[in-house]
C-alpha cells in the first residue's frame, strides 16, 4: 500500500487580508463611543431643565434630538 503524506490545509484569503479582530475592536469602540455619549447626555439632563427650563416631554426630545444627530454622524463618518 503506497503511503501519501497529506498537505496542510491552509485556508485560502477571502477577505483580502482584512483582519476580523480589527473589525471587531472597531465595533467594540463605537460602542463605547455611542454609550459614553449617552450617559454624558442623561446627566447632564437636569442642568438642562433647569437652566433652559421645560418638562419631561422637552427632555425626551434632548435625548432623541442628540440621538439621532450622533447616529447620522457616526453614519456619515463611516463612510
Amino acid at each position: 500500500m503506497p503511503t501519501t503524506t497529506r498537505q496542510p490545509v491552509v485556508p485560502a484569503v477571502r477577505d483580502g487580508g482584512r483582519h476580523p479582530v480589527a473589525a471587531l475592536a472597531a465595533c467594540v469602540v463605537g460602542f463605547f463611543v455611542i454609550t459614553l455619549d449617552a450617559t454624558v447626555v442623561n446627566v447632564a439632563l437636569p442642568t438642562i431643565r433647569d437652566e433652559l427650563g421645560g418638562g419631561m416631554s422637552r427632555l425626551q426630545w434632548v435625548v432623541d434630538g442628540y440621538t439621532l444627530i450622533s447616529g447620522r454622524r457616526s453614519r456619515v463618518g463611516s463612510r
